[in-house]
């Protein structure tokens, strides 16, 4: 919403069955021309190579920015949604499976890059997003913590917090939350984080 914000048109691709990703965008989409949303249904018997180019064709209407949600598996739709990337985010909170996911993601990407013949080790292309989780981290989180950041690194985190629910599930702006009667304070440091973690990756594009 930042990039909108500034007047950039952006184009959301939602790869994930579940579409949480086009149900939180498309009434934001009906306010925001800028803001376009994909569906991308899996095609039966369909190569990584169609899949590729059906990104490809997907893209040819000129925006600023592209961001693809992936169901985090290795189906060609993903695969292909890999190879065509510039920067591969993966958010994790100090939790073993959703450590070993960011680790999975790796992998495939590994997989995507070996089928367009690419050299760019994956490593180079991956960002992990850490979610702060809520209360006192425990002696597993802090290990886990450690790993997210020295292993992987991580660009930025976010506080895994009630208000993000909240927030993202809003059929209305901020601005419209607040009029109707919501508490500000919640919406306001949820956005205020949200434009830090947008500018943090924006940012991995500039080295």
């Amino acid at each position: 919403m930042n990039c909108v914000r500034e007047g950039a048109r952006i184009r959301l691709i939602d790869l994930d069955p579940q579409g949480t990703l086009t149900k939180w965008a498309e009434p934001i989409a009906q306010r925001s021309p800028a803001l376009l949303v994909s569906r991308m249904a899996p095609i039966a018997s369909t190569s990584f190579a169609q899949h590729y180019n059906a990104l490809i064709a997907i893209l040819e209407d000129e925006t600023d920015w592209v961001i693809i949600d992936t169901a985090g598996s290795d189906d060609v739709r993903q695969l292909a949604a890999l190879a065509i990337c510039d920067l591969v985010i993966s958010p994790s909170g100090p939790v073993e499976a959703e450590v070993m996911g960011v680790q999975k993601t790796l992998r495939y990407l590994e997989t995507a890059l070996h089928e367009i013949g690419s050299t760019v080790p994956p490593m180079d292309m991956l960002r992990v997003v850490y979610q702060r989780p809520n209360g006192f981290p425990n002696a597993e989180m802090h290990v886990m913590q450690e790993l997210i950041y020295d292993h992987f690194g991580a660009v930025d985190d976010i506080h895994q917090s009630a208000a993000i629910t909240s927030f993202l599930g809003r059929r209305m702006t901020t601005a419209e939350a607040i009029t109707a009667g919501s508490d500000a304070a919640p919406f306001l440091k949820m956005q205020v984080a949200a434009d830090k973690l947008t500018q943090s990756l924006r940012g991995q594009f500039d080295v």
